[in-house]
């Protein structure tokens, strides 16, 4: 069987949608204020990182804001002074946005990230770069609609 070149297209952007839902975060049901909307394991496997929308609601297209939880794994500490540098992405598209968010540590483990801005529907990343005391690298991803 001959595929056309817009299947073929096709079933490679299918690939690498599917190729980058199983990586290092898992995403959570709908978020409850409470609970992360998803969580990313960190490069080394030394942190967690839980990210929740500011609002307590499911992100939108747009500008969004995220509280990021730094945790150790295995004993669950709270990791302050760190600096995060936060670029969103696009896996499947090969993309991220023009607009720089800022981040800002919180307290207690806890950074806030403003204007995290997502401007079409599909998979996301919040590619993290960690520096402090710990240097480490995470993306929790979830989906836009």
């Amino acid at each position: 069987m001959v595929l056309g070149r817009s299947k073929w297209v096709h079933i490679a952007y299918v690939a690498a949608f599917l190729s980058s839902v199983g990586c290092a975060s898992e995403a959570l049901p709908e978020d409850s204020g409470e609970e992360a909307l998803a969580i990313a394991t960190s490069m080394s496997g030394l942190l967690q990182v839980n990210a929740r929308t500011l609002d307590g609601k499911a992100p939108a297209r747009g500008a969004n804001g995220f509280d990021l939880e730094v945790i150790q794994t295995g004993d669950d500490t709270a990791l302050a002074g760190l600096t995060l540098t936060l670029t969103p992405w696009m896996p499947a598209m090969g993309h991220g946005t023009s607009v720089r968010p800022t981040v800002t540590e919180a307290g207690d483990g806890h950074y806030r990230a403003e204007d995290v801005y997502l401007f079409m529907p599909g998979l996301w990343e919040l590619r993290i770069s960690i520096d402090g005391t710990i240097e480490d690298d995470a993306a929790p991803r979830f989906q836009i609609r």
